[in-house]
């Protein structure tokens, strides 16, 4: 019954979880010997990548990491010189923060493609993430259509876009540890634009894209990276079709610090709106304008909201600058690192 049960990292009152984790199972088993995490779809990480220090200030933002960091390293402690022990454990699913919401959504993309494909699936999954870092979601979206497929994982497609050229090496180790087929996953650098006419874009958004790629490349502990420059800009649709990617796309994840306010204009909407069933964004203003702007257009284009959770600027002027605060949810007040805005769209048909 308890299991059933989410926890709000916030408030610590429970609430029944959402739905979409009532298809799957948490992971079960043996944890490997080494630094290597194991989360509780089943992901494989290195410790290093999963418990990195962007992530290990935001308490309530990422309880869901803090958790699982706390918890890793808690298992894998032993004394100097002591034989290793092996360690089963059984975990549960998340407390309620601001990546259950994102949980919830790459598992329904996966439900729902089951849903519609059954047991002999004529199409890959397909699944698409802008601001991959090290491809968690991706990752995450895997190990739910593996368990749901068990004896054997059907085709699928995944294309992950950074501007940190050296995540590509741990990326593509990853996706080979996590059960990826080979040839199924790519792994892109260069920053990302809204139409063409962006394209020929500004000295600001060059700026932007170098200053991304030195800043996240430092954050991950891989070095100073390549700067990306204006060259390496391309749109959503070139993106595509550059890595043949199938018509149909299950979800789109994005994470891009801000410029995804140069991504969603009404032309590379209307695209998604013929190929892409779902999309999640990672909201990194507070501007009401430029939120106002995406939300409608999405909404022009006949998407459905599935979740609009963005702190309003009145209230984080009203209390410190640097602090934003708690957003109220289905499950209660939750606090936020960045905002979410989540859309749904069942007319993309290939």
């Amino acid at each position: 019954m308890h299991s059933r049960l989410a926890v709000n990292a916030f408030s610590g009152e429970t609430y029944p979880h959402h739905k979409a984790f009532f298809d799957f199972s948490p992971f079960e088993g043996q944890l490997p010997p080494d630094d290597t995490m194991v989360d509780f779809m089943g992901v494989r990480l290195p410790a290093a990548q999963y418990c990195n220090h962007i992530y290990a200030g935001q308490l309530l933002a990422h309880a869901i990491r803090t958790r699982q960091c706390a918890l890793h390293e808690k298992l894998h402690k032993q004394p100097a010189g002591a034989t290793h022990v092996p360690v089963r454990v059984r975990t549960s699913w998340p407390v309620i923060s601001e990546e259950y919401f994102e949980y919830v959504d790459v598992l329904t993309s996966v439900s729902e493609y089951i849903k519609e494909v059954g047991s002999a699936p004529t199409r890959p999954y397909t699944f698409i993430e802008l601001g991959a870092g090290y491809g968690h979601w991706t990752l995450a979206a895997h190990a739910a259509l593996k368990q749901r497929y068990s004896t054997r994982t059907p085709a699928h497609r995944y294309l992950m876009v950074d501007v940190v050229d050296s995540l590509k090496a741990t990326v593509m180790e990853m996706s080979a540890q996590n059960g990826i087929s080979p040839g199924s996953a790519s792994f892109h650098v260069g920053y990302i634009v809204g139409s063409e006419a962006r394209q020929l874009s500004t000295e600001a958004t060059a700026e932007n894209a170098r200053y991304q790629s030195s800043v996240f490349s430092e954050g991950w502990g891989l070095g100073n990276g390549t700067a990306v420059e204006t060259a390496s800009m391309v749109t959503l649709h070139q993106l595509f079709a550059k890595y043949a990617m199938p018509c149909l796309i299950d979800m789109l994840d994005v994470d891009i610090q801000g410029s995804e306010f140069e991504i969603f204009d009404s032309q590379t909407v209307a695209m998604l709106t013929r190929r892409c069933r779902r999309v999640h964004i990672g909201i990194h203003s507070t501007n009401a304008t430029q939120n106002e702007a995406i939300l409608q257009v999405f909404a022009t284009h006949g998407w459905e909201v599935s979740w609009a959770l963005v702190p309003d600027d009145h209230f984080k002027k009203t209390y410190q600058p640097t602090w934003i605060p708690p957003t109220l949810t289905p499950w209660g007040y939750i606090g936020m690192g960045d905002g979410i805005m989540a859309f749904t769209n069942h007319r993309a048909k290939c």
